[in-house]
C-alpha cells in the first residue's frame, strides 16, 4: 500500500509539471543534499503560492493542537481559562476559517 502511494505521488508530477525536463528536475531536487538552502522564494518559482503555504501551516498548527488535546473529549476542549478568554478564541477560529475561506474553484480533472 506504501509503495502504491509513493508511485501516485511521482506519477502526480508528471501530471503538474509543464514538461518531463521540469518533472525530472523536481525530482532530482527532492533527492538532493540541499536541506539548507529551503526558501519561500524557491517555492514560489515552482507555482506553489503563498495562500498553500499557509495552508500548510495552517494544517499543522491544527494537527498539533489535536495531539496535545487528545485526551479530552474534542480539541476546543479548553479548561481553566475564563469565559470571555474561551469565547474570544473561537471567534478568532471563526474569522481565520472565513478569512481563507476563498473563492469557489473548478475540479482540476473538470478541465480535461
Amino acid at each position: 500500500m506504501t509503495i502504491t502511494f509513493i508511485l501516485t505521488l511521482f506519477t502526480w508530477i508528471f501530471f503538474r509539471s509543464n514538461s518531463i525536463k521540469d518533472a525530472f528536475a523536481y525530482i532530482l531536487q527532492i533527492f538532493t543534499n540541499n536541506l539548507f538552502t529551503f526558501s519561500i522564494i524557491h517555492l514560489r518559482g515552482r507555482g506553489i503560492t503563498s495562500s498553500l503555504i499557509d495552508g500548510c501551516i495552517a494544517i499543522a498548527l491544527v494537527l498539533t493542537f489535536e495531539w496535545f488535546q487528545r485526551k479530552k473529549q474534542h480539541a476546543l476542549e479548553i479548561n481553566g481559562f475564563t469565559k470571555i478568554l474561551r469565547c474570544s478564541f473561537y471567534w478568532v477560529i471563526t474569522f481565520i476559517c472565513l478569512l481563507y475561506f476563498g473563492d469557489e474553484k473548478m475540479f482540476i480533472y473538470f478541465q480535461f
